[in-house]
């Protein structure tokens, strides 16, 4: 008789090992293989009772205290399973491909969001330079809100916006709908997230000097009703700002970058807010405040592409607590590099862009050559008021000038009238000197 081969005889031996004599017995030498296993990793060793794992000191542990430690293991590898998926991680596009694979993503979120068809590509402009992180309508902390004139980005724990985009052209801004307006809770944030409403702000300006902050200007969106009206929304486009910082800085980088878009260029803005591990809190809904606030401005001409010579680039990030900026303070004084702005927000900006064009636009940083800042007459008799110097290198807001005082401007003349915004505060002594008017103020054309 043959003797079976070498190979029979080890499937024999395995079948062998692995069917136990008693079911009973090998059911309970797996469950204790099983917990023996698994003890190390949950910190726990085995007790000298059968069945039963002690903690290190030598007490037993609970059913109730391993499903808590169960779940806080599956929470530390969720968080970090979510701090990969993170925009900090995100880059440019490898390639024009890419970027064009990128800009189909964008407007498919968009779609998402509930944008009409015949204002779809209207809205992408918004972000043609890439959206600072994976906003999209399934995240509640990066719930993407799309409106004609801006792209938001909605907190619901910080009830507040992560940021808003938004292109400027002429038209935006030369509109007839400049009127001021209340602000109102944008519909399209649920009811079930609780978000910031009217009565959080009430007594706060008292109390720590907050106001309603506008990131996208109202006077960036004039050209029709609707795009003017969603500038109030006060979950999407507005976050707590002290007057100093409303007022002063931020008021003077928005002046000026509307009249780079009445110059007839077009621009690219990203804002928002820095607010740390605690920020402070204010109203029934504890809605957080933002110890700083930030803008990005991409000034382009028409029909050129981002990585032209002619390209300009700021980033201004302005502190937002008393003591810490002054109403009679230019934006220049805060603007900061590009690689020091995603550090402080977290975010990553021009990601639709191939990497060289992203990198060369992050290391601009644009100055202006010789400072020219646009002061409305409301804030320059503010300042006046308070006895603050108001400096050499002072425009008044056209928008705001009368009808005679535009047409000498445009004649290029000076007079009284003019000389008056360019005293050094109140009480005074010596003569006071009127410049020429093509130093300090520009014909309106």
């Amino acid at each position: 008789m043959r003797s079976p081969g070498p190979s029979v005889v080890l499937f024999a031996v395995l079948v062998s090992a692995a069917a136990p004599v008693d079911s009973e017995a090998g059911t309970a030498q797996r469950g204790a293989i099983t917990r023996q296993r698994a003890a190390p990793r949950r910190g726990l060793t085995r007790s000298k009772s059968p069945g039963r794992l002690t903690r290190p000191g030598g007490q037993p542990g609970s059913a109730g205290s391993r499903s808590l430690r169960r779940a806080v293991i599956r929470a530390t590898s969720l968080g970090r399973r979510t701090t990969l998926a993170r925009p900090e991680q995100r880059t440019g596009a490898r390639s024009p491909s890419d970027a064009a694979r990128r800009q189909r993503s964008t407007l498919k979120t968009l779609i998402d969001a509930g944008v009409e068809p015949d204002r779809l590509h209207e809205v992408l402009e918004h972000v043609s330079l890439g959206m600072p992180s994976r906003a999209s309508v399934r995240k509640q902390d990066d719930f993407v809100v799309a409106q004609p004139g801006y792209v938001s980005s909605y907190s619901r724990s910080r009830k507040s916006p992560n940021w808003v985009a938004a292109k400027l052209t002429r038209s935006d801004v030369t509109g007839k709908y400049s009127k001021r307006l209340r602000f109102k809770r944008n519909p399209k944030i649920p009811d079930a997230w609780e978000p910031a409403s009217q009565n959080d702000y009430k007594g706060e300006f008292a109390r720590r000097r907050i106001t309603r902050g506008h990131l996208i200007g109202s006077g960036d969106q004039t050209a029709d009703p609707g795009s003017h009206g969603e500038t109030y929304f006060l979950q999407t486009n507005v976050v707590p700002q002290i007057y100093e910082n409303n007022a002063g800085p931020w008021h003077d980088f928005e002046t000026y970058l509307r009249n780079q878009a009445r110059g007839r260029k077009d621009v690219y803005v990203f804002a928002g807010g820095i607010y740390g591990k605690r920020p402070a809190r204010m109203g029934l809904h504890r809605v957080p405040i933002p110890k700083a606030t930030w803008k990005v401005a991409v000034v382009v001409e028409p029909g050129q592409a981002f990585d032209s010579p002619t390209t300009k680039v700021m980033y201004l990030m302005v502190p937002n607590k008393v003591g810490k900026v002054r109403l009679n303070q230019t934006f220049e004084s805060f603007l900061i590099d590009g690689p020091e702005m995603e550090r402080q927000t977290g975010l990553r900006f021009f990601t639709s862009q191939t990497e060289p064009v992203r990198q060369q636009l992050l290391e601009q940083r644009y100055r202006p050559d010789v400072p020219v800042h646009y002061f409305s007459r409301r804030k320059l008799g503010e300042i006046r008021q308070m006895g603050l110097a108001i400096p050499d290198n002072v425009r008044m807001d056209p928008a705001d000038l009368h009808f005679r005082e535009r047409v000498a401007l445009a004649l290029r003349k000076t007079g009284g009238a003019i000389a008056r915004f360019f005293r050094r505060g109140r009480g005074a002594s010596g003569p006071v000197t009127t410049p020429p008017a093509d130093r300090f103020f520009q014909p309106v054309r």
